[in-house]
């Protein structure tokens, strides 16, 4: 006990000296880690994507020491009827037309239809990196990414010489806030639902697992919602989330009740800067490490 209290005053005195820290916390966020962590020897994270995004981010994250990685996917995807009028775009696509991907899964249902058309010569242009990976990895480079990974931006900065015409290929949960945001640019915009985001059935004891974790990785919005609804806020309030970026760290925070909701520091993207984070704040839980978050 003893021992327990002082390495908690070492580390909040770190959290208090460090400037880099200071600036990552801010004070609803320290009263929160003093009031609902302790340092764990092992420290318990759980990834919420689902199975296959979840196996690239296990992979940046294997060699954490001292760090159990709990897969609970909340999410699972069905593609809808609409996705034929997706595959009818990418066929006929002319140079006034363009396409407009948000998520990764967007990306990959896109990918499929663009391979079974004969990957003809289509421009596209994504919200960021997390996006725009499995495209370049295809060789199909994006056109455009905004300055900062929202649909918002994307919105208002993508250039009008883009094309006239824009399908915006998304989730049937999506928000309008990028296709009215392109009409009130100027440009025509369809709209279409390409697959459905539905909660993924968890197993009977995955819900004692859930409450177990430590760091919550949050990968969209709806992950978070699904997780909140699930897990316990008695639970919540002992667990630091650790969102992919603005748009998911929004929503945990609105939705969570964490004890804080971390995401990679301004002007950092994609999957290496959400495992970056994610390290950092398992360092600090885990007692080990100065935390450095960029944004809290």
């Amino acid at each position: 006990m003893i021992w327990s209290l002082f390495c908690i005053g070492v580390f909040v005195a770190l959290l208090l000296s460090n400037p880099d820290t200071a600036q990552g916390f801010s004070i609803l966020s320290r009263s929160a880690y003093h009031n609902a962590l302790q340092l764990y020897s092992t420290v318990r994270v759980a990834l919420t994507r689902e199975r296959e995004e979840n196996a690239k981010l296990a992979d940046a994250l294997r060699d954490i020491p001292d760090c159990d990685l709990l897969h609970l996917p909340c999410l699972t995807f069905q593609e809808r009827d609409d996705v034929s009028k997706l595959k009818e775009a990418i066929v006929k696509a002319s140079t006034e037309e363009g396409f407009v991907l948000t998520s990764p899964q967007a990306s990959k249902v896109f990918l499929r239809l663009w391979r079974e058309s004969g990957r003809p010569a289509v421009r596209v242009a994504t919200v960021g990196e997390g996006t725009s990976t499995a495209l370049r990895a295809e060789g199909l480079s994006p056109y455009f990414e905004p300055s900062e990974a929202l649909g918002e931006a994307l919105a208002a900065e993508l250039p009008t010489d883009f094309a006239a015409r824009v399908f915006f290929a998304c989730s049937a949960l999506a928000a309008d806030a990028v296709p009215d945001g392109l009409r009130r640019r100027g440009f025509q915009c369809e709209r279409i639902d390409a697959y459905s985001t539905v909660p993924a059935t968890w197993q009977a004891d995955d819900d004692a697992t859930a409450r177990a974790a430590h760091v919550v990785t949050i990968g969209s919005p709806s992950a978070a919602a699904v997780w909140t609804a699930r897990v316990a806020a008695d639970s919540r309030s002992r667990q630091v989330a650790v969102a992919i970026g603005p748009t998911s760290q929004q929503a945990a925070k609105k939705l969570g009740g964490f004890a804080a909701v971390h995401m990679p520091r301004e002007g950092s993207r994609g999957l290496r800067a959400w495992a970056e984070t994610v390290r950092e704040v398992v360092a600090t839980v885990h007692g080990s490490g100065r935390s450095r978050f960029g944004v809290d």
